[in-house]
Parts: structure tokens; C-alpha cells; sequence
């Protein structure tokens, strides 16, 4: 499992495991235009860190229950899920 990409070795097709905007850095850097040096952490290394860290499964169960049609959930589902809350779970 590759976890770092360099822009350099991007391409657009990679946007599922380098997302849109490393995929399009990729692009603009291998066409030459004047991109900063940079990588991407990929998508299977934020998964790993999440089962890694012992938060995949509360934050998936969270989102299953978030009732997207009711704006009064999103506050608490933000709450439920910000840094500082999932820093406590572990």
C-alpha cells in the first residue's frame, strides 16, 4: 500500500486514491506549469490512520445515523465527531 504520492507521478485518473484537487496537481505539474514541489497522502493512508487511530467505526456509525433531511442534527453530528472528541475515544 503506497500511503505518499508525489504530484509528479499523478495523473487525473488517480482522483479516488489521490483525491480531485492532488489528481489536478498532478495534471498541472506533469504539464509543466509552476506548481510547488508537494505529495498526497492517499486515500488508503487516511483509511489506515483511522483504523489505526480506533476511529473508523464510530465515525461510520455516526454518518449512517446522521438524518441529512434535519439541518437541527448536523450541530450535534459535527460535535460527535470534531478532533477534540475523537482525541478522547482513545
Amino acid at each position: 500500500m503506497v500511503n505518499v504520492v508525489w504530484f509528479d507521478e499523478l495523473h487525473v485518473e488517480d482522483a479516488p486514491r489521490a483525491g480531485g484537487k492532488g489528481a489536478n496537481l498532478g495534471e498541472l505539474t506533469r504539464a509543466g506549469l509552476p506548481v510547488p514541489p508537494g505529495f498526497v497522502l492517499t486515500a488508503d493512508a487516511y483509511v489506515g490512520a483511522m483504523e489505526q487511530g480506533g476511529v473508523r467505526r464510530e465515525l461510520a456509525e455516526t454518518a449512517e445515523a446522521v438524518d441529512i433531511d434535519d439541518a437541527t442534527d448536523l450541530p450535534a453530528t459535527g460535535e460527535a465527531t470534531s478532533i477534540a472528541r475523537l482525541r478522547s475515544v482513545r
